[in-house]
């Protein structure tokens, strides 16, 4: 084959190959959009493994305010609780087979009082109603378990809140905001890493050591506003509310502030595999990534809303949103090559001066629409999957080649710049 041809070809197969990330990766790559057989808007998440997930949804759009619970397989998902007198806030389980769902009736005679269902792995009942109980209307506004025989649920009336425990045999409420300052007393989520190691967030942090409930004092957490908390059994603890752009940080014996890459709501839940692996659903179909050092603005491929998150491990993570959504993120591609490819190789190579040679650049210009689209396409899409990575290296490889031959043979040149243009028509509105 000749110099010229060989080059061609080089170039052919560096276009096809890009042209195909770019139409087969809307979603940035290892987030998938699923079928979850609903519309309602999905607001919280839970599950036991990759193969046993539920979601709680809520009829918004016909305005009937029903609520369902669908459930996930492992090859689809299906509604398999659906109430029209109850409004369900919380899910939380401790297995397939154990699984509690918090809420509160919405019937006149029991309206806003809490219950709690109970899935035992084939059929949902109901096991607690807090009215029953307590003689009181507080309705349960989450639920976090470690056993059948420890589990907690966080009652609310609007102005008093609750934390009640069940032991195996009975409920008892364990602490109330009667004990909490004037503007402490809200407990908005709670998360545990054992039976002896829970955390309520709120106007402030409860922590429960398996015998004594306290209040964590810290100058760091004195003006939170903890809707939702989220930690690991290493000790590790993150919760929003340390301001409109601050995350909270608990290592295990200290409260630190980590800046949010948004401004926080209600709506904005966190889940973590690890401190340099760390989720925060957003709205508009954005999911924010911390690695350890800086955050990322993930695209899933959704414009709707995103309400809650959770994973079973770093690469099977399940985000629910507005209007039936569920992404899925699965990891990095199983065919990915990574080992010819390291982060230092892929920055040396998107550096590349002038003097090396561009063929983009010899084509268009170094400020032409064309290059900033392509250097786009580069940074935004390629840059972020192993197989995009390998072929920003292979590009820089052989441009040198391609641009020495461009200049050796003008109308070699022109076929370049002319299959160039028909890509970018095909991929310029993928990147807009």
């Amino acid at each position: 084959m000749n110099k010229k041809l060989f080059t061609k070809f080089i170039i052919i197969t560096f276009i096809l190959l890009i042209s195909h990330i770019s139409f087969t990766n809307s979603a940035e790559a290892g987030w998938s959009e699923m079928d979850s057989g609903t519309t309602y808007f999905l607001y919280k998440v839970w599950g036991s493994s990759s193969n046993d997930v539920f979601a709680i949804g809520e009829d918004v759009a016909d305005y009937t305010h029903d609520h369902i619970i669908i459930h996930y397989d492992g090859s689809e998902w299906s509604e398999v609780y659906h109430t029209s007198t109850y409004t369900l806030n919380g899910i939380w389980g401790s297995s397939s087979s154990d699984v509690y769902v918090a809420g509160y009736s919405t019937e006149d005679e029991r309206w806003g009082s809490g219950i709690v269902l109970h899935y035992d792995g084939s059929s949902w009942s109901e096991i607690m109603d807090e009215y029953d109980h307590f003689g009181t209307k507080y309705g349960f506004d989450t639920i976090w378990c470690s056993s059948p025989t420890d589990i907690f649920t966080l009652g609310d009336n609007g102005w008093d809140f609750q934390i009640i425990h069940y032991n195996g045999s009975a409920w008892a409420i364990v602490w109330t905001s009667d004990e909490m300052g004037e503007y402490e007393r809200s407990f908005l989520d709670i998360w545990g890493s054992s039976s002896s190691d829970v955390f309520v967030s709120g106007k402030s942090i409860i922590h429960y050591d398996g015998s004594t409930w306290s209040k964590m004092e810290s100058d760091t957490i004195k003006t939170i506003d903890g809707d939702n908390i989220w930690g690991l059994p290493s000790g590790d603890i993150y919760t929003d509310g340390g301001g409109p752009t601050e995350i909270l940080h608990y290592d295990g014996s200290t409260w630190s502030k980590m800046e949010s890459p948004i401004y926080l709501t209600y709506k904005n839940s966190i889940w973590c595999s690890s401190p340099s692996n760390i989720f925060l659903p957003a709205e508009d179909g954005h999911v924010y990534y911390y690695d350890g050092s800086d955050w990322s603005d993930i695209e899933t491929g959704t414009d709707n809303d995103l309400n809650d998150i959770w994973g079973s491990s770093a690469t099977d993570v399940f985000v629910v949103g507005d209007y039936g959504v569920v992404i899925h993120y699965d990891g990095p591609s199983s065919t990915s090559t990574t080992t010819t490819v390291t982060t230092t190789t892929v920055n040396q190579s998107t550096t590349t001066t002038a003097s090396e040679g561009c063929p983009s650049e010899e084509i268009y210009g170094d400020d032409a629409e064309e290059t900033e689209l392509l250097r786009h396409l580069r940074d935004n899409i390629l840059n972020k999957t192993p197989e995009g990575q390998e072929i920003i290296r292979l590009y820089y490889l052989w441009s040198p080649v391609i641009v020495k031959a461009m200049k050796e043979d003008e109308e070699f040149k022109e076929d370049v710049k002319e299959m160039i243009d028909g890509v970018l028509e095909l991929i310029e509105g993928e990147v807009e």
